[in-house]
């Protein structure tokens, strides 16, 4: 028997710990909402931070290197079942405290500057994927 704790366990401390990052981020007041979109592929990152205001404005806020370690951390563990790593994913806290998060595994991300095809051959390399978990548009990426 091992002390570590479940993959469910582990994988909800790891969404915890990012949504603290994202919730108590300066400025502290006046916002309703904010909106961490994260795409990781290979040794290609990109990470955009977002606070929404009751006025409708949004802004965009600088993206703290340790949210990038742990949803870093956060992909490397939700690998490890077997459908290989997700490319993106859109993280959301309101200033109740609430969060919900969303997990792409399937779709071509879209990124603010093209990557390279090899960054997702890396990437399966890494966090190989059974052939049926593999979409059409990768599979075609990876077979040239």
């Amino acid at each position: 028997m091992t002390d570590e704790p479940p993959y469910l366990v582990r994988t909800a401390r790891i969404q915890e710990d990012a949504g603290k990052l994202l919730y108590y981020m300066p400025p502290e007041d006046g916002w309703t909402s904010r909106t961490l979109e994260y795409r990781k592929v290979g040794p290609v990152g990109e990470a955009v931070i977002t606070s929404a205001f009751a006025d409708g404005t949004t802004e965009p806020l600088p993206v703290p290197r340790e949210l990038i370690r742990v949803m870093k951390d956060l992909r490397h563990e939700m690998a490890e079942q077997g459908k290989g790593a997700w490319l993106s994913t859109v993280m959301r806290v309101d200033n109740k405290g609430q969060m919900n998060c969303s997990y792409n595994y399937d779709e071509k991300p879209t990124w603010l500057a093209p990557i390279e095809d090899k960054a997702y051959v890396m990437d399966l390399e890494k966090y190989p994927r059974p052939d049926e978990a593999i979409p059409p548009w990768l599979r075609q990426l990876i077979n040239g």
